[in-house]
C-alpha cells in the first residue's frame, strides 16, 4: 500500500518532467494576412467602455441616500 503512493508520485513527476520535451513546436507555413485593418475601431470601443464603467461607479457612489441604516 505504501509503495503505490510512491509509484504514483514518481509517475506524476516523470510526466511533468517529460511534458516540455513532448511539446516541441511544429514547423508550419504561415498564410498571408488578409484585411489587417479590420480592428481599427477597437480602441474607441475600449475608451467608451472605460468611460461607461467610471460613470456607473460615480452614479452608484452618489445615489443620494445618506440616511443611516442603524437605529
Amino acid at each position: 500500500m505504501k509503495y503505490t503512493r510512491y509509484i504514483v508520485a514518481g509517475m506524476a513527476a516523470a510526466s511533468l518532467a517529460a511534458a516540455p520535451a513532448l511539446a516541441q513546436p511544429v514547423e508550419r507555413a504561415s498564410a498571408p494576412a488578409k484585411n489587417t485593418n479590420g480592428l481599427e475601431s477597437g480602441g474607441i470601443i475600449a475608451i467608451i467602455g472605460v468611460i461607461a464603467v467610471v460613470a456607473l461607479g460615480v452614479i452608484a457612489a452618489t445615489n443620494g441616500d445618506d440616511t443611516p441604516v442603524s437605529p
